[in-house]
């Protein structure tokens, strides 16, 4: 095997070129993004999809006003739950594995299986998300209102401390949880030793 070929399989060379944890915690995934450049601006909106949930809490854990649209069930029927994107189910013959106890006639989370959300599930599901179960999440009904309440620094910055204050609360929870786990690991090793 040749050298480089040997560094490119144990992946030496990226452990050489590997920034500080600083630096890679000073930016997200995208190059020359970093998050205090993000975190400068007076607020973000947030169109709420499946893949924006992870930006949405890294500005929530900024402190940084979040704005979402208020009819959030409207996005719960967007693009992933169109008919063209409902599940499709193999028959036996297509199947390279037996075919099992089938499809279940019912759910608990939609009307039917496998069938794009109706209005009634979205409406129903939209409550239980991210975007409306944090606290201090800031909505609007349309662009002249969105507006509006961008320009409004006084209600930007309450949501703000009143997002650093819940996200400060749940911090301590966090790690007293985490001490709580670790006692209880010490504890089991030591009554098996």
């Amino acid at each position: 095997m040749q050298p480089n070929a040997l560094k490119a399989s144990t992946g030496e060379n990226e452990l050489e070129d590997a920034k500080t944890w600083e630096e890679h915690t000073s930016e997200i995934k995208v190059p020359h993004m970093p998050y205090n450049k993000l975190a400068s601006h007076r607020a973000v909106v947030c169109m709420p999809y499946d893949t924006s949930i992870f930006l949405f809490n890294e500005f929530y854990s900024a402190n940084m006003p979040v704005f979402v649209p208020r009819d959030l069930w409207r996005w719960l029927i967007g693009p992933v739950t169109a008919p063209m994107m409902e599940y499709r189910h193999w028959t036996a013959d297509q199947a390279q594995v037996p075919e099992g106890l089938g499809v279940p006639r019912s759910s608990p989370f939609y009307a039917s299986v496998h069938q794009p959300m109706g209005v009634e599930q979205a409406l129903e599901w939209s409550a239980y998300s991210d975007w409306a179960m944090m606290p201090h999440v800031l909505y609007f009904e349309g662009i002249p209102e969105l507006f509006l309440k961008l320009m409004d620094a006084k209600s930007l910055n309450q949501a703000s401390v009143s997002m650093k204050v819940f996200n400060d609360e749940e911090l301590v929870i966090a790690v007293e949880n985490w001490r709580k786990v670790v006692q209880r690991l010490i504890y089991a090793v030591s009554a098996n030793n």
